[in-house]
């Protein structure tokens, strides 16, 4: 698309000695993502074992090498490349006030999403504004 830089890719058979990226460490804030079962859904034991392969070792192991974050199991085994290159980043956590003011607009928003896909329409993205707490 216009405007946009181009990429190159080239494959390397092994890590290199560093990188040319850097973690930004400040305003970051903790994102906590979550994946569930739609009440009366009519696949139920396919989708539990979707979310089962999430939490699968090896699924998990490969979490920060092609997502950049975190596995979300404490007890995997870091990756080369996380273990040379992977910064642990201090986030801030959204603590559970500031959230509760809001409760009911994130239900809403989130039952037109489902009521959107449940129609078969093409989803209509949320409008979301996002406030960043101060350290």
């Amino acid at each position: 698309s216009a405007g946009m830089p181009a990429v190159s890719v080239r494959f390397m058979p092994e890590l290199p000695e560093e990188v040319d990226v850097a973690v930004i460490n400040s305003g970051c804030i903790k994102v906590v993502n979550y994946a569930g079962i739609v009440r009366n859904t009519p696949d139920r034991r396919n989708a539990g074992r979707l979310l089962d392969s999430f939490l699968e070792p090896l699924f998990q192991y490969q979490v920060p090498d092609r997502y950049g974050s975190q596995p979300a199991r404490t007890d995997i085994l870091r990756t080369e490349a996380w273990k040379r290159f992977g910064v642990k980043a201090k986030a801030i956590p959204l603590d559970e006030w500031r959230i509760g003011p809001i409760w009911e607009q994130w239900l809403m928003t989130w039952r037109q999403v489902s009521n959107e896909v449940k129609s078969g329409r093409e989803p209509v993205p949320p409008v979301v504004t996002v406030t960043i707490p101060s350290q």
